[in-house]
Parts: structure tokens; C-alpha cells; sequence
């Protein structure tokens, strides 16, 4: 029988000749944490490249059990800290988003107060916080040591694989067809009807002063 768990694993990374491979550039980006993963994909233009060297084969050297399981991430932030949701409905009225040290022992776990899975993939910003949203429909922000720092129970982000931010920290939420932007603080900067969205994040110009989006139509814009 196929086990209910799902695993979170650490590949084993072996060594290569750095000389011959090809390395991301880096892309500075203010509001982002200067991790080695602050975001799925890396960087907000969604290149899914580093510049560190990756695993070389299927061997792990650490793992760990998530009852419900992820649906994204991890993300690694500051410290080699891991930031991760969840993917399955809670029998309990609550549900989780974890903070692990990098053996995969749980640093800190923050309850959210229903069964729905906190199923997009968190947002390191600069400062440490971390934001992420939920299928509950709740928008959340997180300071480095599980601490809530505000909640949206209006803005819900559903289907969204995570939160983008602008160069100066502006929150960009795509939802349905209404583009609304948040300051680091959770205050509604601008709440635009728009064309319909796919769930897909917003990207950003390698300069930060354009926006690229998928509209219901699978079109790029």
C-alpha cells in the first residue's frame, strides 16, 4: 500500500569540476532575502537556476516525514533555514506552515486556524519576513522566528504558486480578475479590476519596470 506520508528530501550533493558549469548570474533584487532559495524558481524572472552546484545524483543523506505532505518548496532562507506549507486538508480544524533547521529537525511550525493545506510556496523578503498564502483564502506574513506579523482575511490567494514582490517590496496578488498590491505592512495600495488571470505568479523585468502575466487565455502579457 502506497504510504499516506510524503517525504521532504535533502539530494546529496557531490562534487564537480565548478570550471565547466554554467552558473546563474545573479540578479539583484532588493526586496528579496539574499538566500540561496528565497522563492520557487529563485529569483522573481523565475529562471529555476541557481548559482550554487546541484545534486549530481538520486542519493539523499537526510529525510523526514510530512504527514500532509507539500505541495511547493522548500525555500531556504536565511541561516540555511527551510520554509515550507502544506499540501492536504487537516483532520483537525487547524493546519501548518514549518520553519526546519537544515537536518530537517522542525525549528518552528505556525498554525493556521483551519483544515485547508497552506499550499503556496512562501516569499523570503529582505528583512526576514516571510509571506505566503493559503488555500484557506488568507494572506499571511511571518517574521523570522514564527511570529504573525499581519493576516488578510480578505485577499485570498488560491492556486497561486507565490506571492511576487517588487523591487521595493510591493506584494502582487493576482486573483481571478483583480490585481491587488500590498505594502510590506498588508495595506491595500491599489485594488484594479482586471482581465482574468491563470494561476500563475507575476514576473518581473530583470530591471523590475515591466510585469509578465498569463491571462485566462494562456497568453503572455
Amino acid at each position: 500500500m502506497r504510504s499516506k506520508y510524503f517525504s521532504l528530501l535533502i539530494l546529496l550533493i557531490c562534487s564537480i569540476d565548478v570550471t565547466t558549469a554554467q552558473q546563474q548570474a545573479h540578479i539583484p533584487w532588493p526586496s528579496l532575502a539574499d538566500s540561496p532559495w528565497p522563492v520557487l524558481r529563485g529569483d522573481m524572472q523565475g529562471t529555476g537556476r541557481s548559482k550554487y552546484i546541484g545534486p549530481r545524483s538520486a542519493d539523499y543523506i537526510i529525510r523526514r516525514d510530512m504527514p500532509l505532505g507539500i505541495t511547493f518548496g522548500p525555500v531556504i532562507g536565511y541561516g540555511d533555514i527551510l520554509f515550507t506549507g502544506t499540501a492536504a486538508f487537516n483532520t483537525n480544524p487547524f493546519n501548518f506552515f514549518y520553519s526546519l533547521e537544515d537536518k530537517l529537525d522542525i525549528r518552528w511550525e505556525f498554525k493556521t486556524l483551519t483544515a485547508w493545506p497552506n499550499n503556496s510556496g512562501p516569499t523570503l523578503a529582505f528583512d526576514s519576513t516571510i509571506y505566503f498564502g493559503s488555500a484557506n483564502g488568507n494572506t499571511y506574513a511571518l517574521d523570522y522566528a514564527g511570529n504573525l506579523k499581519w493576516e488578510r482575511d480578505d485577499i485570498g490567494l488560491r492556486g497561486h504558486p507565490f506571492i511576487s514582490i517588487s523591487k521595493n517590496g510591493t506584494l502582487y496578488l493576482p486573483l481571478e480578475n483583480r490585481l491587488v498590491l500590498l505594502d510590506k505592512n498588508g495595506n491595500t495600495l491599489k485594488d484594479t479590476i482586471f482581465q482574468k488571470f491563470n494561476p500563475h505568479p507575476f514576473l518581473f523585468s530583470i530591471g523590475g519596470d515591466t510585469v509578465y502575466y498569463i491571462n485566462e487565455r494562456d497568453e503572455l502579457r
